[in-house]
């Protein structure tokens, strides 16, 4: 009986240290918040670290981890930084453009562990001071340029912005599809703000559940 016990403990032994070991050569992902809850239009950095920690790794750049994300609009987003040995660093600016639920998102596909990711939740509630000027018609930002306005429904009509006939130009901005889908499908009267002096290139679009700048 107690030869029994012993082989079963050697086994069960033998499982753990293989479980331990194939764990530790996962990498790991960690976010500077556990989750974000805040008001429309806020802005804030949001920092990832991979922590490397396996030797021999099969991703041979920092551009095989990948990101997505929902209802927030990327204005920077810095290199990789190793900031010590196999521990790496990226530094997003971003701006909580859509209410409800969202995320940022890191993840990557390797031969030796396959798919991992991990996800930082983002909750988008209320408005910011910046949304409340901006639905009252006033231009939250004290940018130097000319700005009109216009309020209604917008569509896009080839490639291009339009309200109460005016065609809004995106100059040298590259807008995400997801993006693009959202200002498309919604339904509600928005402001938007452009400079008339620049060929009408669009500001600001702002509605009752979005915000997106684009200068």
């Amino acid at each position: 009986m107690n030869g029994k016990k012993t082989i079963i403990i050697t086994i069960f032994s033998v499982l753990l240290l293989l479980l331990v070991a194939q764990t530790s050569l996962a990498c790991e992902f960690t976010f500077n918040y556990e989750s974000i809850e805040a008001p429309l239009a806020t802005v804030g950095d949001i920092g990832i670290r991979v922590y490397k920690t396996h030797n021999n790794c099969t991703l041979q750049s920092m551009n095989d981890y990948h990101f997505e994300s929902d209802k927030l609009q990327i204005l920077e987003e810095s290199e990789w930084q190793e900031i010590e040995r196999n521990v790496y660093e990226k530094w997003f600016k971003v701006m909580l453009s859509e209410k409800g639920e969202g995320y940022i998102l890191i993840w990557k596909e390797c031969s030796k562990e396959g798919y991992e990711e991990k996800s930082l939740p983002i909750k988008i509630t209320g408005n910011s001071e910046e949304v409340k000027q901006a639905l009252a018609g006033v231009y939250p930002y004290e940018d130097d340029i000319n700005i009109s306005m216009e309020s209604g429904n917008i569509k896009y009509i080839d490639n291009n912005f339009v309200i109460n006939n005016v065609k809004l130009v995106l100059s040298e901005y590259n807008l995400p599809e997801n993006i693009l889908a959202t200002i498309v499908n919604y339904q509600k009267p928005v402001y938007v703000f452009y400079d008339s002096n620049q060929g009408n290139e669009l500001i600001l679009i702002v509605g009752e559940d979005i915000y997106y700048k684009f200068n």
